[in-house]
């Protein structure tokens, strides 16, 4: 028996028949119906469409033939990719080649072999398309032209395979690409809204002051009462430009939630902190109920963002009392999609004021993007309303709920409802 040795352009040529990505795929009836009628029209019992990869010769479709591979050092068909032309064996035991091949000495008793490779359009060849007989044979011309017709078939449907995955990976590419980039118009949107809205009233203000200033326009009583106004309006874009440079890395960067250990009670702790002068200038006393040795498993960064916000609002809309923070506990029963329930336990933090409250006009279009509407503070603070709809949209990140009850003269209370260990969502979401 003589094989066909291994030559340096094989790595490439299976390299290519890996990219076909057909080995050791279901058998299709496209192929089977082709090996039925090669059979039919050569008047032979076996026909294949086999192809060779480095240890075996793999059999796409069959018909007359229980085997679904063989060694490749057995096969007929690495010596007809080998020569890229027909191979025809009329007695294959009058053959050196293949006389004492197993296949030939054994079942299925190989006599007569005939088979076209199947060559790519960048001249690979796969396989073959064979016909086998248990006795000599011979194919007249037309039989053979039929042959080969039909192994070029093969080729064209195993392209046109390839062809269509890759279209289709382009078209779902490009889907991606198309999402990304409505995404990425929104938030463009909203940020020129934002910044044309919100940071040109207090940029301009800030101009005249400094013009009227130039111009000795400004006397000495009206200059005081200015810098306090401009103070208030520089404090209010500096936050405006922290929630906005906060929440569009969120929209950038929406599944980089960085989950770690936190104690909340030490991020409210470092917020009363960080507003100890308001809070003095407007008498306020902030309660942080939160035990110290309670943890969650969330992100910091939002979990920070949302409490500085939420503090900050309270202490604008109160003055000569208390801001309380509390906390609970909520279990949810979700279904995953076989049906097993799954309880989730959520923690629900409370940022209750006893402030001015909302008229029933503002808490319509609290979080609406498209209609701002804002309280002035108790001491005439201005807000743009951005740092709720930034807030509510990073609570929604971390699966969970940003919602509120106000009443005009007797306060607000905001409720932040996130999941007490946010790595359960983030499991049961992979185990789908």
């Amino acid at each position: 028996m003589i094989s066909i040795p291994f030559k340096e352009s094989e790595r490439e040529r299976l390299n290519k028949l890996i990219e076909f990505n057909i080995l050791d795929t279901p058998e299709e009836e496209d192929y089977d119906d082709i090996v039925k009628l090669a059979s039919f029209i050569c008047g032979t019992p076996i026909s294949l469409i086999s192809l060779i990869d480095d240890k075996r010769q793999w059999f796409k479709a069959k018909v007359g033939l229980a085997a679904r591979e063989t060694p490749r050092e057995w096969a007929f068909c690495a010596h007809a990719i080998d020569d890229k032309k027909v191979l025809v064996v009329n007695d294959a035991t009058k053959d050196e080649r293949f006389f004492d091949n197993p296949l030939v000495t054994d079942s299925p008793d190989i006599r007569f072999y005939a088979g076209f490779p199947l060559i790519t359009s960048d001249n690979f060849a796969l396989g073959t398309l064979c016909v086998i007989d248990t006795k000599p044979n011979t194919l007249t011309d037309n039989q053979l032209f039929a042959l080969e017709t039909l192994a070029k078939q093969v080729i064209k449907n195993l392209e046109l395979r390839i062809n269509s995955k890759i279209l289709a990976n382009n078209y779902l590419l490009i889907q991606q690409q198309a999402a990304e980039l409505t995404k990425a118009n929104k938030l463009n949107k909203k940020l020129i809204s934002i910044l044309s809205h919100d940071l040109r009233t207090p940029l301009s203000n800030l101009n005249n002051y400094l013009y009227l200033l130039e111009n000795d326009m400004i006397d000495k009583s009206e200059n005081d009462m200015i810098l306090n106004d401009m103070q208030k309006g520089v404090e209010s874009t500096i936050k405006l430009m922290e929630n906005l440079l906060s929440w569009s890395l969120s929209q950038l960067e929406q599944e980089n939630l960085s989950i770690s250990k936190i104690y909340p009670y030490y991020i409210v702790d470092d917020k009363i902190n960080i507003f100890a002068t308001q809070l003095k200038s407007k008498n306020i006393n902030i309660e942080n109920n939160i035990d110290k040795d309670f943890t969650i498993n969330s992100d910091q960064n939002i979990i920070d963002f949302l409490f500085r916000n939420l503090i900050s609002n309270a202490i604008k809309f109160s003055n000569n009392n208390g801001i309380d923070i509390n906390y609970k506990f909520e279990k949810n029963i979700n279904k995953t999609d076989n049906e097993v329930d799954n309880e989730i336990e959520f923690v629900i933090f409370e940022i209750k004021d006893y402030g001015v409250g909302m008229s029933n006009l503002v808490k319509g279009n609290i979080f609406n993007w498209d209609v701002k509407t804002t309280t002035i503070g108790t001491n005439k603070e201005k807000g743009n309303g951005f740092g709720l709809i930034a807030s509510k949209e990073l609570v929604e990140k971390l699966s969970g709920e940003l919602y509120f009850t106000s009443e005009e003269g007797v306060g607000t209370s905001f409720f932040i409802k996130i999941p007490l260990d946010y790595n359960q969502i983030r499991n049961n979401n992979t185990n789908k």
